[in-house]
């Protein structure tokens, strides 16, 4: 990401991954702490894209976290994130401490935090006990779609 963005803001929970990450010198900013607290205590519409990869499995119920996403976005910006998934409603906390999250409620969450889906693809988000864990790759926004006009015009 460092290449396609002007400014990167990296924030965990781990001081340790903040030390990792300062580190390797690719952020412009980092911060300790928690991902849904930074949101709310940023300012409205600051950021032109947010990146949870592998983040969002530490969150249960996502409507908070997609709340605080939404107000933090510019006016068409984005949010891309993955998740653990499993076949079923809502979402669950797996053995691994970890949870997964249903397409339905992924989407129901989004569509409540009043996101607009891009992408929802399912993949492997990661190797659990050496087999792929199921997922969702995520690609949401808040921009006003509307919709293609017909042929006719209409």
């Amino acid at each position: 990401m460092r290449r396609q963005v002007e400014r990167l803001i990296g924030v965990d929970l781990s001081p340790r991954m903040v030390a990792e990450a300062e580190r390797r010198a690719v952020y412009d900013d980092l911060a300790v702490g928690d991902a849904l607290a930074f949101l709310e205590a940023s300012a409205p519409a600051a950021f032109d894209l947010i990146l949870a990869a592998d983040t969002f499995c530490y969150f249960g119920d996502l409507k908070p976290v997609l709340a605080a996403c939404r107000r933090a976005l510019k006016e068409n910006g984005l949010l891309a994130f993955s998740v653990e998934a499993f076949e079923g409603e809502g979402f669950r906390l797996k053995e691994t401490l970890r949870f997964a999250h249903a397409r339905a409620y992924v989407a129901e969450a989004a569509r409540e935090a009043g996101l607009k889906r891009l992408l929802m693809q399912a993949v492997s988000t990661r190797l659990e006990a050496g087999a792929d864990a199921p997922g969702l790759v995520c690609v949401l926004t808040m921009r006003n779609l509307r919709p293609r006009p017909t042929a006719g015009g209409r």
